[in-house]
């Protein structure tokens, strides 16, 4: 395994077991209303970047280049 490989992975671990620790309960999520803004600049709602996900948006890259969420003025 490359040295940037081993890098990656144990980022990567560190970020699940952080998201593990402090990561708030999915339910949290879907109790979110579809009408709730999540970017004022962009006028994007939950239920866009949910949207987006649906039709298989599944990074934060993805879901910023389908809905432009954190990309206006304010950079989210």
């Amino acid at each position: 395994m490359s040295r940037t490989a081993r890098r990656r992975h144990a980022e990567a671990s560190f970020a699940a077991a952080t998201n593990l620790l402090f990561g708030a309960p999915d339910a949290l999520y879907r109790a979110i209303p579809d009408e709730t803004p999540v970017c004022r600049c962009e006028e994007v709602t939950a239920g866009d970047l949910r949207a987006a996900m649906a039709g298989g948006a599944r990074s934060l890259a993805a879901l910023k280049k389908e809905t432009r969420a954190g990309m206006g003025r304010c950079q989210g």
